[in-house]
């Protein structure tokens, strides 16, 4: 269908009108496409009726309004459409259904559905018609179109004879549609309506009698079944009676009966509705001549039996629209015709007498009022005595809808309320009655618990009297008359019972409500539920039969009816469990209203709240197990509603209260909290479950948990835990690299959002890898994961720091319900239990409970609370839990569980290790492997002690096994826990039992050190874990007191290194090692590990190993070396923790540093981590001029981790420097040092040679001791380390002024005081702050130049830059000090006349540190030279050895004296700055400083040679 346009420049009313057509169209051809695509069978009114398509009722709707406006345009365009449709443009048109005598079945099935179209048309058309016909009244029509109506709706009543095809039943609609269509026109043109009615009716009638004719005429009856008479106004009510009077005629002059039982149906449904109106009697002349004209023929009639089914209704109609007093004259003949026939055989007549009995009885006891009381009393119990005679267990008649009784009682009730109550109700509840005479008659107490219902509620609501019964609720189009009627739900209460009259009547039937539900619940309650055993694979329409149909009914009356009506004498606890119980029931009706009443309870009555959740979580605890899943799931949905609804209830009272009046709420929140994490903790228990869709429901109920926290006004930070958990657990897997225990087969989007709710959906399949990071029971964990990943989640969850330590609240409840679910499914998995004694495979759901049991087990274990019983208790059984049979095997009572009991849980699973079946075996080891902390005293004294076992086989796997639980008991830190785990509480060691268990342990393994088993190699890995993870659980400064006999740490640190194959204290280092890409195994790298757990339990158990030469470090080298990351991170631990435990031992720290400039990138960079993270978590003593030349040696590396931790290390170092050399500056304050000092810039943004600078200027005093490192460090270190040294100690060589005292200067003058302050001034601007003269030695010169000399000799040529040249030139053409390079030139003129080894100081180096400085300083070098040449004279120097540094002295005849040999300073920094000769003060604080020098760098005072450096000065 194209689409239709609207021309926008229409005027608004007709905008409108066309653009609602328009829509109305495209949705009825829509509909019409839908219809023709349906089976021929289908009825149109389940696509087209009103109710079907709100969005097309929306259209017919808004027409209707428009018809106010533009009735007459609508009913035109709308008559245009429907011929159109129908392809015609006359009026000639007559419906002609197609005929079945088609030779073709393919034509015959078009002709079908152009049928089914046809009548599509004409259902869509009726409707439309129905809506807009009722703004007659409103809107003035011509009357051509309202004939045009008539005429098509008349042409629709006409018989169409021999007509059998699939459409017959459509038709029939169709013209019921029409039917209703001229009940509405009647309303407002009845003359055009009954003038068409009668011309019909007349050109029947006088046709020949036949059954078409006959067939006809009902037909046409049948058009007429929807008008109703007009009350008012009195003409149109006249008018509609004298049509009924003509009616009347007919019907007594007509013979045939089918003709008049359809009259009688008309006149039935037209007078209902005037009954149904009349509040008292219409006195008019018309009606009552009506009346008076058909009642005695009727009644005669009624009393036969062909006619009896179709007068009943009629006499009943004409008595009940009869005056009062011709009611009363003449009712009870007919009522005693109506009490007669409640037991006919036939139902369809019993039917009928049952509803002319109750029409009759409201207009006696609502219209009339009743009688006297004596002939009331007498005429009700004659009725009641028949509807419900003494003796019988059921009413009168049998099968008949119970609401009709209910109302008839309600009509006595009107009036005669006390007779109701006792005389009907009473009885029927069997009130009063002693408990030997309560029979249970379910029909009448359904009967008598509705009518209390009903007449409370009407009293409650002030409804007034009770309204006729009318029929036909329901018109064809769609449309309802019947108003439905809302019931209370809130509870009858013992004030509103006494407000309304009912206060004597409230109590007694809420004990008999109580008795009934407890009978009920005996019979067809507790026998029924979908967990018995004997209603599995049973349907609800086979049990629910027999007597026990109406008990079910009855069941639902009494349920429904709470909490409206709360039984009297049942406790809260008692009801809820019994709702509970019903919301399991196998009848889904019963189900679904014990769940709405159990969430009435929880939403009207704020005490109760907490009692329906704890009854209804206890119930799904006890009651629904996991064997039916289906079942589970529907309960926790149950369960989430109630929380759900709770929560909306707490909203919407927030937004109705004030704030004035919110303290009362804020008082209730107290209580709830602890149900809350009830529900919480068994919310817990259900993540266990192998379901995914039971842990997706236990999520949701967590996430409505923590809303209802939140609204109200206490947000549980708690809650949030676990999905806190969950992302930080699967980013830990995330982070892993490739060869980790675990991988994801299908990465996770970094887009994705990771959540609880995603996590337990988690199925993906995960890949076991041959390495394992941790400990070689997390590998054996994740094996099992491949199974069920879930189990890694459950068992992250548990460990101490997770769950526990945040909701331990919610871990309370969850211990014991954890208890009661593993002991309902013990049976299951125990083979020596009864259940599984007739089973031949444990395969295909078994493994299922096996993997529920392990989760279980592991949840007990990890929340289990000490019970109060002691140790000693744990030997006696439990009668409440389990019960031993005389051929030893263990019984399970589920119904009987009693209080959770850690050693009756240990004494039913202990004997459970020795099995067979390697499924039940590893589930135990998990579960005891996640005990926790609290229960562990308990779990020890059994673990221990295992049953001897003949076969080794057995014997090896149960020590495995135990090895595996008490490995993961120390990984979580239970063993190590000195309040209830193995460690003693004042002494901190382990206890004597444990410390027993792993000597013997180790001395069994020594044993068999030289066996190759499988399964020793486990039991070693499994050892040697436990026992690192043992001591690494314990904080360091309490790992020394774990071994009390330090033996036992060395012979374990012996056996360890036995298994740890390269790593072995015996074997060769790595970098001979035939395999150099050797990848070591996992059970290498678990003794490994436990090797060095065990060293750095405390100090080194053995000093050998740390001496100068001793064996550890070899041992170090080689795991610091190692290429395997994980190895080498290990051994970075390992040298941190010996550094801590051993701040002694001087030895390891120098190895330390010797390594970081000896050693391989790897091991140097290991060992700066190491240095770095001791020297920064505690006050370590350290040499500081070592630790500086370090950190500015490291400082230059590439690597950006190296370079933090250096800069890190070097604001450590700053604090010590600074307040070393305030102290320096404060002892000499008028020193040259004053006012150098301060704090160095941001060490992140300086550079390697401007952090060296500013440390020069700062700190000089530190310039020699930090050139006497570097010179030691030298020879060591490789070529690039040398070059980077050179270019860090160019700073501090611009510090150093050379000293001579032989030296001759030109014009050499002493300074003057006062150019000492000057100069003291100048340096706070410049940027180097060392001015003037200072003070030195000729030995500290003779040691700088000496060292440089030999570092240019011996490395000069290694080093491929320019930092050789810088050097010399730094300290040679210094601006500071001018003597330098003259000092400079006579040292290196000096060498030349020395007859040396020539291998060792070559002219060439000479000549070389020549060339250096005359490139930079070329006139000033050579006006030197040529200054020295003058001086010289013809004497060839001597060269004696002397015993004093720098072991040797010039003897040569001189102009000059040749300065004695001894030390004018004991400074080691020779710095310029005042005189010469220090005072007496100066020389006690020099003295200090010497010494200080001696005892920290190990120096001889003033100056310090490296052992090359003596050697090549020796051989000179």
């Amino acid at each position: 269908m194209l689409p239709i346009n609207v021309d926008p420049d229409s005027k608004p009313g007709e905008y409108v009108l066309k653009s609602l057509f328009v829509n109305f169209t495209t949705q009825a051809e829509r509909k019409i496409r839908i219809i023709m695509a349906e089976p021929l069978e289908k009825p149109l009114t389940k696509s087209l009726q009103r109710g079907e398509d709100p969005q097309f009722d929306q259209v017919i709707s808004s027409m209707s309004s428009l018809s106010e406006y533009c009735l007459p345009s609508i009913l035109r365009t709308l008559s245009d459409w429907y011929k159109r449709q129908n392809g015609i443009e006359d009026e000639s048109h007559e419906y002609r259904p197609r005929t079945s005598n088609k030779s073709k079945s393919d034509e015959q099935q078009r002709d079908y559905l152009m049928e089914r179209r046809d009548l599509a048309i004409d259902f869509i058309f009726s409707l439309v018609l129905i809506e807009v016909l009722k703004q007659i009244p409103l809107h003035p029509v011509i009357d051509s179109l309202i004939h045009d109506v008539i005429n098509l709706a008349f042409k629709h009543f006409k018989y169409k004879e021999g007509y059998l095809g699939p459409n017959t039943g459509n038709m029939h609609i169709v013209a019921d549609l029409y039917a209703e269509v001229i009940g509405v026109l009647a309303q407002a043109k009845f003359p055009a309506v009954k003038k068409k009615f009668m011309a019909e009716l007349k050109e029947l009638r006088h046709k020949e009698q036949s059954p078409y004719v006959v067939q006809s005429i009902i037909s046409l009856i049948m058009g007429m079944k929807f008008f109703r008479i007009k009350m008012y106004p009195v003409e149109d009510f006249e008018a509609s009676l004298q049509f009924m009077q003509e009616c009347a005629h007919y019907f007594l002059e007509v013979k045939d009966k089918d003709i008049k039982h359809a009259l009688a149906g008309l006149f039935v449904e037209i007078l209902v509705p005037v009954a149904a109106a009349v509040k008292n009697e219409v006195n008019v002349p018309c009606l009552r001549n009506f009346v008076e004209s058909l009642y005695d023929t009727t009644l005669e009639l009624s009393s036969r039996k062909k006619h009896s089914l179709a007068l009943y209704p009629l006499v009943t109609c004409l008595l009940c629209v009869s005056q009062k007093q011709l009611f009363l004259n003449r009712w009870h003949i007919f009522l005693n015709n109506c009490l007669s026939n409640l037991k006919n055989k036939d139902p369809k007549m019993a039917r009928v007498a049952l509803e002319s009995l109750y029409r009759l009885l409201w207009v006696y006891m609502i219209r009339i009022k009743c009688e006297s009381n004596t002939a009331t009393q007498s005429r009700l119990i004659t009725i009641i005595t028949t509807l419900f005679p003494k003796g019988s267990r059921g009413v009168v008649p049998r099968d008949m809808p119970l609401n009709i009784f209910v109302k008839i009682i309600q009509f006595i009730a009107q009036e005669r309320l006390d007779f109701a109550m006792k005389e009907i109700i009473f009885d029927f509840l069997c009130v009063g009655k002693p408990a030997k005479a309560f029979s249970l008659n379910p029909e009448r107490m359904n009967i008598g618990l509705r009518a209390f219902l009903v007449i409370a509620d009407s009293l409650q609501q002030k409804d007034g009297e009770p309204p006729m019964p009318v029929t036909g609720a329901v018109l064809p189009s769609g449309n309802t008359l019947r108003v439905k009627k809302t019931y209370l739900s809130k509870t009858l209460t013992e004030e509103e019972a006494k407000m309304i009259g009912m206060s004597l009547y409230y109590s007694q039937v809420r004990k008999a409500v109580d008795n009934i539900l407890r009978h009920l619940d005996k019979e067809v309650g507790r026998c029924m539920m979908l967990t018995n055993v004997q209603m599995l694979n049973k349907e609800p329409e086979d049990m629910i039969t027999g007597e026990r149909k109406p008990k079910i009914d009855l069941f639902r009356t009494c349920v429904a009816a709470i909490p409206r009506l709360l039984p009297d004498g049942m406790s809260k606890l008692e009801l809820i469990d019994l709702l509970a119980r019903l919301s399991i029931h196998m009848d889904d009706e019963l189900r679904h209203i014990a769940q709405n009443s159990l969430q009435g309870l929880l939403v009207d009555f704020s005490d109760w709240r907490e009692d329906v959740l704890f009854g209804f979580t206890n119930f799904l605890l006890r009651e629904v197990s996991d064997m039916h899943h289906t079942l589970l799931d529907s309960s926790l949905k149950l369960l989430l509603q109630l929380l759900t609804q709770w929560k909306l209830v707490i909203q919407t009272q927030g937004k109705l209260i004030a704030n004035g009046s919110s303290h009362r709420i804020q008082s209730e929140r107290g209580p709830h909290c602890s149900v809350l994490h009830a529900v919480e903790g068994f919310a817990l228990v259900l993540l266990c479950s192998f379901q995914v869709a039971t842990r997706k429901l236990s999520v949701l109920i967590l996430k409505e948990i923590r809303a209802l926290f939140a609204a109200l006004g206490q947000p549980e930070v708690r809650i949030l835990l676990l999905d806190f958990l969950i992302h930080f657990f699967l980013l830990k897997f995330r982070s892993k690299p490739v060869n980790n225990a675990l991988l994801f087969c299908a990465t996770l989007p970094l887009t994705h959002t990771v959540d609880l709710q995603w996590l337990v959906e988690w199925n993906a399949v995960l890949v076991n890898s041959h390495y394992d990071v941790k400990s070689p029971s997390h590998v054996w964990i994740f094996a099992q994961s491949v199974k069920d990943p879930w189990v890694l989640c459950l068992f992250s969850f548990l460990r101490q720091e997770n769950l526990p330590k945040h909701c331990p609240t919610a871990l309370s409840y969850a211990w014991p319900y954890a208890f009661t679910r593993l002991q309902s499914i013990m049976p299951l998995v125990d083979p020596n239990s009864p259940i599984n004694a007739k089973k031949t495979s444990t395969a295909g759901s078994g493994d299922n409970y096996v993997t529920l049991w392990r989760n279980y087990l592991i949840l007990c274990f990890g929340v289990a609370k000490p019970s109060i019983m002691s140790p000693g208790h744990l030997r006696a059984s439990t009668p409440e839990i389990m019960a031993t049979t005389p051929d030893g095997t263990v019984s399970y009572d589920n119904k009987a569980i009693g209080t959770p009991s850690v050693g009756v849980l240990l004494k039913q699973l202990v004997p459970l290790m020795r099995l067979e079946g390697i499924e039940i075996t590893e589930s135990l080891v998990l579960g005891f492997g996640r005990t926790n902390t609290l229960v562990f005293r308990y779990a020890k004294l059994i673990l221990f002690c295992p049953c001897n076992k003949k076969r080794r086989e057995r014997r090896d796997l149960l020590r495995l096994q135990l090895l595996r639980i008490f490995e993961l008991l120390a990984d979580a830190g239970v063993i190590s826990d000195s309040t209830n785990g193995a460690l003693e509480r004042d002494t901190l060691a382990l206890g004597a039992l444990f410390l027993e268990y792993v000597d013997l342990t180790r001395m069994l393994l020594e044993a068999e050190n030289d066996k190759e088993v499988e399964i020793l190699k486990d039991i070693r890995a499994h050892f040697s874990a436990m026992v690192a993870n043992l001591i690494q659980c314990v904080p360091v400064h309490h790992r020394r007191f774990l071994f009390p006999q330090q033996s036992l740490r060395h012979h374990l640190f012996i056996l360890f290194s036995q298994w740890a194959g390269p790593f072995s204290i015996m074997f060769t280092p790595l970098d001979r090692y035939s395999d150099r890409n050797h990848q070591i195994t996992r059970y290498q790298y678990c003794a490994l590990k436990a090797m060095s757990a065990v060293l750095c339990c405390g100090p080194v158990f053995d000093n050998v190993g740390l001496s100068p030469d001793g064996y550890l470090y070899k041992w170090l080298d080689n795991i610091l070396a190692c290429q395997d990351l994980r190895v080498h991170q290990l051994g970075c631990e390992v040298i941190v923790l010996l550094l801590e435990l051993n701040p002694d031992q001087i030895n390891l720290f120098n190895w330390a540093i010797d390594r970081c400039y000896t050693g391989s990138y790897q091991l140097a960079s290991g060992c700066f981590k190491a240095i770095a993270t001791v020297c920064g978590s505690r006050n370590y003593p350290f040499d500081i001029v070592t630790l500086l030349n370090l950190v500015l040696f490291k400082a230059s590396d590439t690597n950006r981790e190296i370079y933090e931790i250096s800069m890190q290390l070097m604001q450590i170092l700053e604090a010590k420097l600074f307040v070393y050399s305030k102290k320096v500056a404060e002892q000499r304050p008028g020193s040259i040092l004053y006012g150098t000092h301060g704090p160095l810039p941001p060490l992140y943004s300086v550079s390697l040679a401007l952090l060296s600078c500013e440390l020069a200027r700062m700190y000089p005093e530190l310039t020699l001791p930090l050139f006497s490192e570097v010179s030691q460090r030298f020879p060591t270190t490789h070529p690039n380390g040398r070059q980077i040294m050179l270019t860090y100690l160019l700073p501090w060589l611009h510090n150093i002024e050379l000293v001579d005292s032989r030296l001759l200067l030109p014009g050499s003058s002493p300074s003057s005081p006062d150019d000492d302050v000057k100069d003291r001034e100048g340096e706070v601007t410049t940027s180097h702050g060392l001015r003037g003269s200072g003070w030195g030695s000729p030995e500290a010169t003779s040691l700088v130049l000496n060292n440089l000399m030999y570092m240019t000799a011996k490395y000069g040529d290694e080093v491929p830059g320019p930092e050789m040249e810088n050097a010399w030139n730094a300290l040679a053409n210094n601006e500071k000090w001018s003597n330098n390079l003259r000092i400079t030139l006579q040292f290196l003129i000096s060498l030349c006349g020395v007859s040396s080894d020539t291998l060792l100081l070559p002219y060439v180096s000479i000549k070389k540190v020549a060339i250096y400085l005359c490139r930079n300083n070329t006139i000033q070098t050579m006006e030197e030279l040529l200054f020295e040449l003058q001086q010289t004279e013809p004497v060839n120097p001597i060269v004696q050895h002397c015993d004093n540094p720098p072991f040797y002295r010039f003897a040569a005849s001189s102009k000059a004296s040749a300065a004695a040999s001894g030390t004018t300073s004991s400074s080691n920094t020779v710095v310029a700055g005042q005189d010469s000769f220090p005072d007496a003060e100066e020389s006690k604080i020099l003295k200090e400083s010497d010494e200080r020098l001696v005892h920290k760098f190990g120096l001889i005072p003033s100056i310090t040679f490296s052992k090359s450096l003596h050697k090549g000065i020796s051989k000179s």
